[in-house]
C-alpha cells in the first residue's frame, strides 16, 4: 500500500490515529501550511516521509529540496498488545534523515525550531502507534555540541564516538507541551513571515514578467513600423 496526503484532510485510519491527528503541534501552523506525508506499507516494514508543505507544488513533486523541512522514518509493524513492555525488536522507530532548509527561498529560518518541531512530530506519531524507542542518526552541524537539538529533547548518544542516538518515546513526547509554550509563537510568526516573503516575491516576479512582455511588444511594434 502506498499513499500521499496532508494532515488537514486526513481521516483517522490504521496508520493515522486520531490521537496523532489531534496533536497540538499542528495548531502552530498558520493557514497556508500543512504537514503532508508519503507512506509506503510493506509486509513487515512501514516507511513514512513527512514534510512541512506550503501548497506551492503538486504533492507528487515534493522532495526535501523544495520544502522547508522534511523527515524520513521507518519501523516494523508494532505489537499492539505490548503497551507496558518496551520491545527493543519490534516497537522501535528509526529516523535516518531530517532535512531543514535554513535559508529557504531567500528567508533565513535558522534557530526557528523547525527541526525540533519535525522530531516531536514523528515522536507524536510514534506514540500513537505504540512505538517505544526512537533511534536517530545525528548528521547535524550540532553533532556532540552544546547546541545539539536532539539532546535537548531527550535523545542520547549510544556510545562515546558514534552518531547513533536513542531516546524513549514517552519521555520525548512529554516535551511537546514545553516546546509549544517556549517556541510555538516563534514558529507561527516565522512561518507567517515566510508566507509574506513568498507572496511578495511572487508579486515582484509577476511585475518583472509583465514588464518583459510589454518590452517585447514595444520592440515588435517598432520593427513593424520600420
Amino acid at each position: 500500500m502506498e499513499d500521499r496526503g496532508c494532515i488537514s484532510n486526513t481521516s483517522a485510519s490504521e496508520y493515522f490515529l486520531q490521537d496523532f491527528l489531534d496533536s497540538p503541534l499542528f495548531k502552530l501552523l498558520p493557514e497556508g501550511f500543512d504537514v503532508c506525508y508519503h507512506i509506503m506499507v510493506q509486509p513487515d516494514m512501514i516507511f513514512v516521509h513527512f514534510y512541512l508543505y506550503d501548497n506551492t507544488i503538486p504533492l507528487e513533486k515534493v522532495t526535501h529540496r523544495n520544502t522547508i523541512s522534511s523527515i524520513h522514518i521507518h519501523f516494523n509493524k508494532p505489537y499492539k498488545w505490548s503497551y507496558s513492555w518496551p520491545s527493543l525488536y519490534q516497537n522501535v522507530i528509526h529516523i535516518p534523515e531530517l532535512v531543514t532548509n535554513s535559508d529557504f527561498n531567500g528567508l533565513d529560518l535558522t534557530g526557528t525550531g523547525l527541526g525540533t518541531f519535525m522530531i516531536l512530530l514523528v515522536v507524536a506519531y510514534s506514540k500513537s502507534l505504540n512505538l517505544h524507542v526512537a533511534l536517530l542518526y545525528d548528521a547535524s552541524k550540532g553533532f556532540r555540541t552544546g547546541k545539539n537539538i536532539y539532546t535537548k529533547i531527550g535523545l542520547r548518544y549510544i556510545d562515546d564516538t558514534g552518531h547513533e542516538m536513542m531516546g524513549k518515546v514517552d519521555e520525548i513526547y512529554d516535551k511537546i507541551s514545553i516546546f509549544n509554550d517556549e517556541k510555538g509563537s516563534k514558529i507561527t510568526a516565522k512561518l507567517n513571515q515566510y508566507l509574506e516573503h513568498r507572496n511578495s516575491s511572487k508579486g515582484r516576479l509577476k511585475k518583472k514578467r509583465k514588464r518583459k512582455r510589454k518590452t517585447r511588444k514595444t520592440r515588435k511594434r517598432k520593427t513593424r513600423n520600420k
